[in-house]
């Protein structure tokens, strides 16, 4: 696993992204962090957060200090701080536009021992084509005002919706142990965004000891399973593959015993 030293917003079209505040999950939450190996108690028939050792959690009580806006041509949205209700949030005021800001984390994160990710957009004027995914960098990474969509990250999380194509990303970055290279490794058949104007809860749960993962939207586990079976392509190589110029040989005797 690769260490994460920055988080790297992107936002599109009217979107709030809130985070931080409360401790439990519920319909409407304004949570939003990274920590490690963090677990998801039940306590009363909700879902309790332990926050504490988070590694990232950001409750915009100080604005947008520690954020910096990406420089890079094609980046000329600004983002807004909003507050409604003394809930505060980024808010997205151009719609087609691109907006990338990043922020680093006091220490990198390694994401080695499983973790929880967890954070709150709502589409307030409805969505034909945009995201509010978030990605976790490297520390080699492009950031700060050198920031744009080449810059190398661990993981890619959150929703996205373009027409027809509608989905919950989870994306990591995974270097295969076969050549090396980093690969980006797809949820398949993710789960899809909800289409209404209600703020939604985002969670993605890793369990690397078991191998398995959870996402869900406030709340709900909408799908869950083993990383080795349910991304694409697969983290670890096939043990044997197909030949495409293996040929059955003119030879070859079809009997299952010979006499």
């Amino acid at each position: 696993a690769l260490p994460i030293s920055h988080l790297h917003t992107y936002l599109s079209i009217k979107h709030y992204i809130k985070m931080g505040g409360l401790n439990t999950i519920a319909t409407v939450a304004t949570v939003a962090f990274v920590t490690t190996g963090s677990s998801l108690s039940r306590a009363n028939g909700k879902e309790q957060q332990k926050l504490d050792g988070a590694a990232f959690l950001e409750t915009f009580d100080d604005g947008l200090k520690g954020w910096v806006k990406s420089e890079v041509e094609q980046y000329t949205g600004v983002v807004e701080l909003a507050n409604e209700n003394g809930e505060k949030s980024l808010k997205v005021p151009e719609k087609a536009r691109h907006y990338g800001y990043t922020k680093q984390l006091s220490t990198p994160f390694d994401p080695r021992d499983g973790f929880a990710i967890q954070f709150e957009a709502a589409q307030t004027e409805g969505l034909d084509c945009g995201g509010a995914y978030l990605k976790y960098l490297t520390e080699e990474a492009n950031t700060g005002k050198e920031m744009d969509g080449s810059s190398p990250y661990v993981l890619m999380f959150g929703p996205d919706k373009c027409g027809s194509n509608n989905k919950v990303h989870v994306i990591f970055k995974h270097k295969s142990p076969k050549d090396g290279e980093l690969e980006e490794k797809h949820l398949k058949d993710p789960p899809k965004m909800p289409s209404d104007k209600a703020p939604h809860m985002y969670t993605l749960l890793v369990n690397t000891k078991e191998h398995t993962y959870e996402v869900k939207i406030d709340g709900k586990v909408e799908k869950e399973g083993s990383i080795f079976e349910d991304f694409e392509p697969p983290f670890n190589p096939p043990k044997m593959i197909d030949d495409p110029e293996d040929s059955k040989p003119e030879d070859w005797v079809d009997e299952k015993q010979i006499p």
